[in-house]
């Protein structure tokens, strides 16, 4: 809303664009939605349920001052009102609630209340993520580092410590986690209209790969498929009673982590993995941007493959301090290194790693 404009808006627009209710994320919510406008602005809306009425509501928006001040006088008027209530709100009611707005904006009010509607719809027709109390990410920026290993390990971990798991594998082209689970072939059952986690030794597990159990077939998406695949995942599936997820997520920066993200609701933190490889690290400055950039704590660098260790002397030899140095260039924890060993799947040191990342987590 420049200066020359603001004529046409009214003093109760203006106060809620430069003063906004209700903006940011919620760390505990009952349904989420999102919702990208006709304008190229888009929007995320949370919300709280009780009794039938919505007791709170927040949102967030990339977009202009009329965006913030729709999202925010729309999350006002949704307090107190029944889920019933908000099916027949209209974009008309948040323009008249503001008192003032140019029709070349009341886009954004359509925006607001169609998110709002999502939210509600999503409250409907999934179990609340925001019920899990502990959320992880593994990322990396490179393939082949060891990710799906470092998210199975975390997600027993975490069982070990009384923790009741899931486990998502969000990587949509190349799901790992039955392979390295040992799964064999699942079949997802379903109760109603969701598919029900598979239960692997305690372990709630959801991957492609239980959907696409040839190997050989290639899985052939586009963006909004997988991005709707990914939050299907999430909020579609029925986790049960669980209390704490992994998500191992596909390399890089693209749609599935970007939906994780903005779909599981407040995460604790990410581990990011690399090897010592400079293409690897650069990967990893990319992924630990990416937290940074998406609010989500990073609990550090963990560096796998950091040379050999000999099956006879238990010597180890190569590895570096490339992966130690740009953590500490970026201002991040070092977790540890493991090595590459030949005589098991992945060095035990893990185990000892993670259950010290696990109790700093604790008594954060």
């Amino acid at each position: 809303m420049t200066e020359h404009v603001h004529s046409e808006f009214s003093s109760i627009a203006i106060d809620h664009a430069r003063s906004p209710r209700n903006m940011g994320i919620m760390p505990v919510f009952d349904g989420h939605g999102s919702v990208a406008g006709s304008c190229g602005d888009s929007m995320d809306m949370w919300i709280r349920v009780q009794d039938g009425e919505i007791v709170e509501a927040r949102f967030a928006t990339d977009g202009c001052g009329s965006s913030i001040a729709c999202g925010s006088m729309a999350t006002e008027l949704a307090r107190s009102r029944s889920l019933a209530g908000i099916a027949l709100m209209r974009p008309k009611d948040v323009l008249d609630a503001l008192q003032g707005f140019p029709d070349e904006s009341a886009h954004c009010a359509e925006l607001a209340v169609d998110t709002l509607k999502a939210a509600c719809q999503d409250y409907f027709r999934s179990i609340p993520m925001g019920s899990i109390s502990r959320k992880f990410l593994v990322v990396s920026g490179k393939g082949g580092v060891g990710k799906t290993t470092v998210a199975v390990h975390l997600a027993r971990r975490l069982q070990l410590s009384g923790a009741k798991v899931g486990l998502l594998d969000a990587d949509i082209h190349g799901p790992c986690v039955p392979s390295v689970l040992g799964t064999g072939p699942v079949f997802l059952e379903k109760s109603g209209d969701r598919l029900l986690a598979h239960d692997h030794a305690g372990i709630k597990v959801v991957s492609m790969g239980f959907l696409v159990p040839d190997p050989d077939r290639a899985v052939t998406l586009r963006g909004p498929r997988k991005t709707m695949l990914v939050r299907q995942f999430l909020r579609e599936v029925d986790w049960g009673d669980v209390d704490a997820m992994v998500v191992d997520t596909p390399p890089g920066t693209g749609d599935e982590l970007l939906t994780v993200v903005k779909s599981a609701g407040p995460i604790e933190g990410a581990i990011v993995v690399s090897t010592p490889q400079e293409v690897s690290l650069l990967g990893a400055r990319r992924s630990i941007a990416f937290c940074r950039e998406m609010d989500v704590p990073v609990i550090g660098v963990l560096e796998n493959m950091a040379g050999v260790r000999c099956a006879h002397c238990g010597t180890t030899t190569g590895g570096g301090w490339a992966t130690r140095k740009m953590s500490e260039d970026l201002g991040v924890p070092f977790l540890g290194s493991l090595p590459t060993d030949p005589t098991a799947s992945f060095d035990p040191a893990i185990g000892a790693i993670l259950d010290a990342v696990l109790c700093r987590q604790q008594t954060c």
